[in-house]
């Protein structure tokens, strides 16, 4: 399972990312992109859970704040998993 998180700052790193949704052995990979649009980064974290267990994850992260900028995230499948 994945998580999608949108609106991260453009100076957004993977140690970033690891501050904000803390240390689990849930977390297994981070990948941060800003391809497309580099004042809107975004942030792929590869979880080992069910969908329920990404999405509630995903909702904790949701409408948070990092840097002043409201996050959006999302648990998804992706189709090659």
């Amino acid at each position: 399972m994945y998580i999608r998180i949108g609106n991260l700052p453009p100076d957004t790193t993977v140690e970033a990312i690891r501050e904000i949704v803390g240390d689990s052995p849930e977390f297994q990979d981070i990948k941060v992109s800003d391809s497309g649009n580099a004042e809107n980064v975004i942030a792929f974290l590869q979880v080992d859970t069910t969908h329920a267990g990404a999405a509630a994850i995903a909702e904790a992260i949701n409408d948070t704040f990092y840097k002043e900028r409201r996050l959006n995230a999302f648990a998804m499948t992706l189709m090659n998993e």
